[in-house]
């Protein structure tokens, strides 16, 4: 892996999100060699294959070259079994908006109605029957759905646990088991027209809740976070970000199924809707209420 060599002027210039990164890793690398006894050979694996893949990101950031960057992403596909498939999590408590855009992207138009009325709060077999033409196709059209999202994450890392891994509930009546935002998020797009050939995807937002200094922001979606989803390169990975606000620090957590290449996440929260990403530091990027401008890398597809 390229070794990046950081000045003390140079690393001072940095953005305060990628100041606290590189700290972070720093800080991982000591801990790691500090409390070596006290890791089992999993979990120095894991932790190590996290760090290398958050310096593969910071690295990009930094302006690093972007084909020793997928060359990196790759070999840590390789790598990702042996450090990520022990005590595996086949739980999740919401998807990246680029895992969710690959589970949706290609649906039927009777199984996207039923997830958009999911989005609304349970459902009875009755109301999906209307949906998708009748009560004997309910089961089979959210078998389908939950299959086609566990074909999302690594067999590799999960082996047959992977039918653990479902979007759709039932105990009495059909939910999701998991926050909505990025559901609703990733049918918006679709619903815009978007396409594999259209490339990477532009959410710009006008009115920013937090921070209150932000001017309009543009964050950008990845096509090829929701290819390596499409080829089955995804896993559950647990991330977390401190903000402060009138009632305190606040710590946020989610148990998020993404892919290897990186990933989006926006999920309800007491202050709003919450953005962010786990590509640096796992930072929270803010507060949007609003409905983004939708835009697209190549626009004639």
């Amino acid at each position: 892996m390229p070794s990046i060599i950081i000045s003390e002027s140079e690393f001072e210039k940095l953005s305060k999100a990628i100041k606290k990164e590189i700290s972070k890793l720093v800080e991982n690398a000591f801990i790691l060699k500090a409390e070596e006894g006290e890791f089992s050979d999993g979990n120095k694996l894991k932790v190590e294959w996290y760090n290398k893949r958050n310096l593969a990101h910071t690295n990009r950031a930094l302006g690093g070259n972007y084909h020793e960057y997928k060359k990196l992403i790759s070999e840590l596909l390789l790598e990702a079994p042996k450090a990520l498939a022990v005590n595996a999590e086949t739980n999740f408590s919401c998807l990246s908006i680029e895992m969710a855009i690959s589970l949706l992207y290609g649906l039927s138009n009777s199984s996207q109605n039923l997830l958009k009325r999911l989005l609304t709060g349970p459902a009875t077999r009755d109301e999906l029957a209307a949906l998708v033409g009748g009560l004997g196709k309910v089961n089979g059209s959210v078998g389908s759905i939950n299959r086609r999202l566990a074909r999302r994450f690594d067999y590799n890392i999960y082996g047959d646990n992977r039918k653990e891994i479902k979007l759709i509930d039932f105990d009495g009546s059909y939910k999701l088991s998991c926050d909505a935002l990025s559901i609703k998020s990733a049918l918006d797009i679709i619903d815009a027209g978007w396409n594999m050939r259209m490339g990477d995807i532009y959410l710009t937002f006008n009115a920013i809740q937090f921070p209150k200094n932000a001017n309009d922001l543009t964050i950008k979606l990845d096509s090829e976070a929701i290819k390596f989803a499409n080829l089955g390169h995804g896993f559950i990975k647990s991330i977390d970000w401190d903000y402060e606000d009138e009632f305190g620090n606040i710590d946020v957590r989610n148990q998020v199924g993404l892919s290897f290449y990186s990933a989006t996440i926006c999920v309800n929260h007491r202050d709003g809707p919450e953005w962010g990403t786990d590509s640096l530091n796992n930072s929270l990027i803010g507060f949007m209420d609003e409905q983004p401008i939708i835009s697209f890398q190549n626009r004639e597809c």
